[in-house]
């Protein structure tokens, strides 16, 4: 009796046991399966925090560039006595080195906003320059010329005076250029003239003359005592033309005009020797191509 009461016992406890180990088993196999959908989300969420993190990463790059951005700017303009803005020094230098370029008076601002913005930089104001500024900017332009162009052909001897006619839209214009020893060409100018002939060459030649040293007056020296026009005109010494007969009629004028000019600048010219003379108004006649029988 006490045997099958001991046997009964444990069957009794053989069953608890199989019965917790079905369950301990059940357990653990729910738990491996929550923790693989745990698993799943967790890299789930790790792909979602890579993402975001991306963009974080992204949106805060552009935040340091807007930043960046707000620092990197240039200042084109400056202040002026009466409390106005306008372009410095720099900008109208670039104005005038892009004008050289043959840009025209609209382009010019958007090149210069164009070319910032490739270099990562913007105006501290957002101004550029504009048409009207541009035209305005052209005219300080043909006015330094003039100077830089006075300057050195009153220093420069032994130049070229090359003339040269043409007609536009039926006009007549002509250009006045001088080179030196060097053959570094310099524009005197070039106007309009009511007509082709020698006279009117010559007298347009006096007025492009008379501009460049009126600029001189106002740009570089008010009480101005010498005549540029006669400094400029003692250092040509040839010409250079087309051997059309009205060059040749021009430059005799121009000969003339320019021992006039000697004869009121060089003092006692009256009572030089005729070698001196000769010396002081030697003007030797070039053409650009020579007659068939020299």
């Amino acid at each position: 009796m006490e045997k099958k009461r001991l046997n009964g016992k444990i069957k009794y406890w053989e069953g608890i046991a199989n019965k917790t180990r079905h369950e301990k088993l059940t357990a653990i196999s729910t738990q491996e399966i929550q923790i693989q959908e745990l698993r799943k989300k967790i890299k789930v969420n790790e792909d979602e925090i890579k993402k975001y993190s991306k963009i974080v990463n992204e949106q805060a790059e552009q935040i340091d560039y807007l930043t960046d951005l707000n620092d990197r700017t240039i200042d084109l303009t400056t202040e002026s006595k009466n409390g106005q803005y306008t372009f410095n020094s720099q900008t109208d230098q670039c104005v005038m080195d892009l004008l050289d370029c043959g840009l025209s008076f609209e382009k010019v601002g958007p090149a210069i906003k164009n070319v910032l913005c490739m270099c990562g930089l913007r105006s501290k104001d957002d101004r550029y320059p504009k048409k009207d500024y541009v035209s305005n900017c052209n005219m300080r332009r043909l006015a330094i010329s003039q100077v830089q162009t006075a300057e050195i052909c009153t220093a420069a001897a032994n130049q070229t005076l090359y003339t040269d006619e043409t007609r536009k839209f039926g006009e007549t214009f002509s250009s006045f250029i001088t080179t030196d020893e060097n053959k570094t060409p310099f524009l005197l100018g070039l106007k309009q003239m009511s007509n082709k002939a020698a006279q009117t060459q010559l007298d347009t030649l006096k007025s492009i003359l008379n501009d460049i040293e009126t600029r001189i007056k106002c740009l570089v020296d008010q009480n101005l005592q010498t005549s540029t026009s006669f400094n400029i005109l003692k250092n040509i010494k040839y010409t250079m033309s087309d051997r059309a007969a009205t060059e040749i009629v021009f430059n005799q004028l121009l000969k003339d005009y320019r021992e006039k000019l000697l004869k009121e600048h060089v003092e006692k010219y009256d009572d030089l020797p005729d070698v001196e003379k000769r010396y002081s108004i030697a003007y030797v006649q070039l053409f650009l191509w020579s007659t068939s029988n020299s």
